[in-house]
């Protein structure tokens, strides 16, 4: 897999770097694949709860919008949240916004029917973000709750 630059993430657009690496995925020797999301990919204007904080990271549209393809991918399996530092969140803005983007940008399972994959059964997801109140479409920020 490619390492992608945050310019480079821009010039591809998100949603489409999202769906590319989704459907790369989408073999038969794979079982599934797990999103590891470290917080501090987020620019510190957004995401300053992190220890190591570096400038000109994705806004919090561009990240929502290059999760939502991989989460809604039938392959995926999980997603882990890391780096996030509450001790540097005093007010939980920082943490509200992470939790936010997540829910967003996480499909609602069991809303659909089931399909068999591979002889096992599989989850449908429904759209992105579910119709939550608060999450927008592709490419937007979530907002307040």
């Amino acid at each position: 897999m490619p390492v992608v630059t945050v310019g480079e993430l821009r010039t591809w657009e998100p949603e489409a770097l999202g769906d590319a690496t989704a459907q790369a995925f989408e073999i038969p020797q794979l079982d599934g694949f797990w999103v590891h999301l470290d917080a501090d990919v987020l620019d510190p204007t957004v995401m300053p709860a992190v220890d190591s904080p570096d400038p000109d990271g994705l806004l919090p549209g561009e990240l929502l919008a290059l999760l939502r393809p991989l989460l809604a991918s039938p392959r995926c399996v999980g997603l882990n949240v890391t780096i996030y530092d509450p001790d540097l969140d005093p007010d939980g803005t920082a943490g509200t916004l992470l939790t936010d983007i997540v829910v967003c940008a996480r499909p609602l399972w069991g809303v659909g029917p089931t399909r068999r994959r591979s002889g096992r059964r599989t989850r449908t997801p429904s759209r992105p973000g579910g119709g939550r109140p608060g999450c927008g479409p592709p490419g937007s920020a979530p907002g307040p709750r």
